[in-house]
């Protein structure tokens, strides 16, 4: 069976490509089933393989790149039972893939959207040189530091983009 992204359908065969699906359900899976447990539609995995295909059944697939990539959908009971996207500029894999191809990486803490970190320890050590500027006084008080601030930080923008 398939699961397919957006929960268009759920029968043999997901293509991909058109939004189509059609029913195939003639080959035995090759993944066990603690490894389909762990794997969910959604999840980026380390692609290690070096072919996709057309559809979860295909019996001949075209080469392609590992790297990180997307679970869009899995065909349970498919000779290639999930379908990848990639997710980076290495890997170009796009397609039904073999499970033993699929490695999963390890889940990082999601950083906090509302203050992401640009460019870490560098980034904090020049916001501290102008957070010690501020409280010394110099950018002066209340709307004129507000907009002595931001017309620092455009300038510097400018400069950099060559406006």
């Amino acid at each position: 069976m398939v699961v397919c992204q957006d929960n268009l359908s759920k029968i043999g065969l997901f293509t991909w490509k058109y939004n189509a699906c059609a029913v195939e359900n003639s080959v035995e899976s090759v993944e066990t089933p603690e490894a389909a447990a762990q794997l969910q539609i959604g999840d980026v995995v380390n692609f290690t393989g070096s072919r996709h295909y057309i559809s979860a059944n295909s019996g001949t697939g075209k080469k392609c790149n590992p790297g990180k990539a997307k679970i869009t959908a899995k065909a349970e009971g498919a000779a290639h039972p999930y379908h990848l996207i990639h997710v980076d500029k290495e890997s170009n894999v796009y397609g039904w893939c073999d499970a033993a191809d699929i490695a999963e990486l390890k889940q990082e803490p999601e950083a906090d959207q509302s203050a992401p970190d640009v460019e870490g320890m560098a980034m904090n050590a020049a916001l501290t040189v102008i957070a010690d500027a501020v409280i010394a006084g110099k950018f002066g008080k209340g709307a004129d530091r507000k907009e002595r601030l931001y017309s620092a930080i455009q300038e510097k923008v400018n400069e950099l983009l060559g406006a």
